[in-house]
């Protein structure tokens, strides 16, 4: 007990200076790979001084182009779907949003993986053959991968037959997304339509001419991006808000 208590105790004391060092480590190699960092997850979840570390990893390497470096850190697929859509919740009760407005898309770009593509390939190692609540939403479309080797013996060769059965099965999966695209595509069209001349009503404009339909149709449709698109930065504002908050509290509380 004694030597648990000792070991505690150094490790209490040490722990500032260590996290210290780490964060300088992680800052250089940051910097010299000129890697961006994108965090998924709620880290609320971590402790303190640990969502302070991930805040300064991704404000210092925010506006690096080289590479993206997604990290998942208390994620989970379900609880991210569950955060989007309370976020969608909440810009229709303030009045930002339309509930016409709500789409796949939409809800896509509410993930926490907004701002990043879906996965064109996933790979799942280890034997396991199933997702264990890993980027649901965003698998959709992707060419998955399942390996029979532990993670720490992954090697190229498996990276490259992983590639190989992507390149096999490109053109399917092309297919497939198009033609979601293209399904999503002419659902917002009639929903525009529809919504456009629900609004005509409201408003008793019933006589009115095709070609003046079609200009309010056009109109609403861009009136509907221009509400998704101040959500979306408002929603993008208040996440980047939290690791500006979380670097700012680190910096002033971390000795020189």
């Amino acid at each position: 007990m004694e030597t648990e208590d000792l070991l505690l105790r150094i490790i209490l004391k040490y722990q500032k200076v260590i996290w210290k060092d780490f964060t300088n480590l992680l800052r250089d190699l940051i910097q010299k790979h000129g890697v961006s960092i994108r965090v998924l997850g709620n880290i609320q979840l971590l402790p303190k001084d640990v969502q302070e570390i991930i805040a300064e990893a991704v404000n210092i390497s925010k506006n690096n182009t080289r590479a993206i470096l997604n990290v998942a850190l208390a994620y989970t697929s379900r609880e991210e779907m569950c955060t989007a859509m309370k976020e969608i919740t909440e810009g229709v009760k303030s009045g930002i949003l339309k509930t016409s407005d709500i789409s796949e898309d939409l809800m896509g770009k509410c993930l926490y993986t907004g701002k990043s593509p879906d996965p064109d390939l996933l790979i799942r190692t280890s034997g396991e053959v199933r997702f264990s609540d890993f980027l649901l939403w965003q698998s959709s479309f992707s060419c998955l991968a399942f390996v029979q080797v532990l993670w720490p013996e992954f090697s190229v060769w498996h990276l490259y037959a992983a590639i190989l059965h992507y390149q096999k099965n490109y053109q399917t999966i092309k297919m497939a997304k198009d033609k979601q695209e293209l399904n999503e595509e002419r659902r917002y069209s009639d929903i525009d339509y529809k919504q456009a001349l629900e609004d005509l009503k409201l408003e008793n404009k019933e006589d009115v001419s095709y070609k003046e339909i079609q200009t309010f149709v056009k109109q609403y449709s861009i009136d509907r991006q221009n509400r998704i698109d101040q959500f979306l930065q408002h929603l993008y504002e208040k996440r980047e808000k939290l690791f500006e908050d979380l670097s700012i509290n680190r910096s002033s509380v971390t000795p020189s």
